[in-house]
């Protein structure tokens, strides 16, 4: 039997942080590079 459930979770909290990453710097950048429109 193949150890597939701590490849499944590495998988997931690979995916989770990526994601994580992404929608914060996304955020971060998008604050960032945003003129002030009022």
């Amino acid at each position: 039997a193949r150890p597939q459930r701590h490849g499944l979770a590495v998988c997931l909290a690979l995916t989770t942080m990526c994601t994580s990453l992404l929608l914060v710097y996304s955020s971060l950048g998008g604050q960032k590079e945003r003129p002030p429109q009022q």
